[in-house]
């Protein structure tokens, strides 16, 4: 169940039956290790799967309405703020991307990338987005990043959750170089750096991807 012949794996993802989410994957998808020389026959097929036609409406819709049932499902973890699925975290940037991509990878080569970071700078050069907007996820997204990098370093394990009482990120709040005066970690003004980043990538994502 872990590996499937080359033909298998293209037949799967040419199929018309592939849901959105599906496709949305494999925007990310990528050679880990290419012994055999696979990659460049079995990336165009997927290419071409992948970056097709799409009624844009259509797949705002399935984009956002997957994005809701995700943060519904598995990001509200009780008295805590998941910091990959929850509201504003860092599904709600990979998912603009995703829609980008797909809404207009197939007439613009560029936008066919695995990078979350490139996807979002070729968008801005192409104006599909504003700088302004482009600069803000950016950032969101690097300091997100961080954030579950101190927490997956402290913990030793996967992990995206942090309290939402304050007190309880002292660790990572120091590890983010979040201090007060004197010399003790400052969980609020961590926090409020938190809370206002996926505040604002929140309205990023209504904003593109709801209200139009």
């Amino acid at each position: 169940v872990l590996i499937s012949s080359v033909d298998s794996f293209e037949e799967h993802h040419a199929s018309e039956q592939r849901e959105i989410w599906e496709r949305q994957m494999m925007t990310r998808c990528r050679p880990v290790f290419d012994g055999a020389a696979l990659t460049q026959k079995t990336g165009t097929a997927l290419r071409e799967c992948v970056y097709r036609s799409y009624d844009r409406n259509k797949l705002r819709e399935e984009i956002t309405s997957m994005r809701h049932r995700v943060e519904t499902e598995l990001g509200s973890p009780r008295e805590k703020y998941d910091i990959k699925r929850g509201h504003g975290g860092i599904m709600d940037i990979d998912f603009i991307t995703h829609y980008f991509q797909l809404a207009y990878g197939h007439d613009e080569p560029a936008l066919q990338v695995a990078s979350t970071r490139k996807a979002l700078s070729v968008a801005g050069s192409l104006d599909l987005m504003s700088s302004s907007d482009v600069n803000e996820l950016l950032d969101a997204y690097d300091f997100l990043k961080r954030v579950e990098t101190c927490l997956r370093v402290h913990d030793m394990k996967s992990i995206d959750t942090i309290a939402q009482d304050h007190p309880a990120n002292h660790v990572v709040a120091r590890a983010m170089n979040f201090y007060k005066a004197d010399g003790e970690a400052d969980t609020r003004a961590f926090m409020r750096e938190y809370r206002n980043r996926t505040r604002d990538v929140r309205k990023i994502f209504s904003d593109l991807l709801e209200n139009e």
